[in-house]
């Protein structure tokens, strides 16, 4: 559930939160995730002991879950990785599409006799 201020900070509600039915909270964290309306694949992971021990720290000091603080680290570890998302690889594939030309002229029908020639195959 998310509620909108107006103007001021927005109001976040887990869903941990909503179904215990404690009251929405102010957050201004650009990380808080107010609201999940795509589906969720359940999956376990294995943490050491002293991960487990400081996100149960962490969850209790930000009122949030541990589940909250993983989903939000995935995040942010796939918004640092190098390189184009996978939208922008698309966008260049599409882009790149027809572009290039090899100068044969059967190309597209006898593509798997031109690799093997030129694979030696």
């Amino acid at each position: 559930m998310r509620l909108e201020g107006g103007g001021g900070p927005s109001l976040c509600l887990s869903a941990d939160r909503f179904r215990a039915g404690i009251s929405a909270r102010p957050s201004t964290s650009l990380h808080q995730i107010c609201c999940y309306d795509v589906s969720m694949v359940r999956t376990q992971i294995q943490l050491t002991e002293e991960q487990a021990r400081s996100l149960r720290e962490i969850a209790r000091a930000r009122d949030s879950s541990i589940a909250e603080l993983i989903r939000t680290g995935v995040d942010d570890l796939l918004r640092s990785e190098p390189g184009p998302s996978r939208e922008e690889r698309r966008r260049r594939a599409i882009a790149a599409a027809g572009k290039f030309h090899s100068g044969v002229t059967d190309l597209s029908t006898a593509h798997d006799r031109h690799l093997g020639e030129t694979y030696g195959r």
